[in-house]
């Protein structure tokens, strides 16, 4: 898949940042796990995921712990999140990574995803393409309805890695149809690049009303790069400085008055206008992204 589409996911994870313009793409400026919406809760885990008032920063990782330590997947999950984001706690990544492999042993799909990230990334371990992929399998593989958000996630997770040849070899036909798994199990990562390629023919036969349909899905769960696409299926984007015509690139859309490519490394405008990446991010094709 080509400029048009998103082509990193960490976005739609809690961990990044993202294109949304307060939100993370992923996506991801970037909302931190703390702040994202909640997932579907497995039995074992509705004691602790029930709706609370918001806890301090400092007691939300004391309750974190506590959780973990009983062994819930959940808890742990938000304990991950506490140590990266250092929210009541000194940021570890370390044991950033320790947390989300235990709530992943737990069974929580949330953190295998987070986990498969980690690996993506290199965060608090070595990067790991391949063991990224076998997580992403694994919560793709997982059937529960509870969980079928996050399944869409990891779906969309391995996607990514089939369109990429990103730990394994690179099948774009396949990764088409984890695209399209992943927006009908809600994750609108998946609605947001292959509504791209419909839109604009990129790898599959071109669709407009199709690709409109996806992208509105998307741009409605938050997604502002699928809203600025979806303007520029609207509308022809305008030349830096004002005038008739196009940005020189497909990539570009115009930005304050002048034509920015929103995939480009710039943390100011990262995957649409004014989308700025906290100063623990930068700019990784159109997604806020861990340094």
């Amino acid at each position: 898949m080509t400029k048009h589409l998103v082509v990193s996911i960490v976005a739609i994870l809690v961990l990044g940042c993202g294109p949304s313009g307060g939100a993370g793409k992923g996506q991801d400026g970037g909302a931190s796990g703390s702040n994202a919406a909640p997932t579907p809760t497995p039995a074992g885990d509705a004691a602790v995921a029930a709706v609370q008032p918001p806890l301090d920063p400092a007691a939300a990782f004391a309750s974190a712990e506590a959780s973990c330590a009983a062994d819930s997947g959940h808890g742990c999950g938000q304990l991950g999140i506490a140590y990266l984001d250092g929210a009541g706690v000194k940021a570890d990544r370390v044991k950033a990574f320790e947390a989300f492999t235990r709530s992943c042993d737990l069974g929580w799909i949330f953190g295998c995803n987070n986990l498969s990230v980690a690996y993506q990334n290199g965060v608090g371990v070595k990067k790991d393409a391949r063991r990224a992929v076998e997580l992403s399998e694994k919560g793709c593989a997982a059937m529960d309805p509870a969980v079928a958000l996050q399944r869409g996630v990891a779906c969309g997770r391995l996607a990514h890695a089939y369109d990429g040849g990103r730990g394994i070899k690179k099948d774009v036909a396949k990764a088409n149809e984890l695209y399209q798994l992943a927006c009908d199990l809600g994750a609108p990562f998946g609605c947001s690049v292959l509504g791209a390629a419909y839109a604009w023919g990129e790898g599959v036969p071109k669709d407009v009303a199709r690709g409109k349909a996806m992208l509105d899905m998307a741009c409605k769960a938050g997604f502002k790069i699928s809203c600025d696409q979806l303007a520029e299926l609207a509308a022809p984007r305008k030349k830096s400085g004002g005038g008739s015509g196009t940005c020189p690139g497909n990539a570009e859309i115009r930005c304050g008055g002048v034509c920015v490519n929103i995939w480009k490394p710039d943390s100011r405008n990262c995957g649409g206008c004014g989308n700025v990446c906290p100063s623990n991010h930068y700019c990784n094709s159109g997604t806020c992204t861990w340094r």
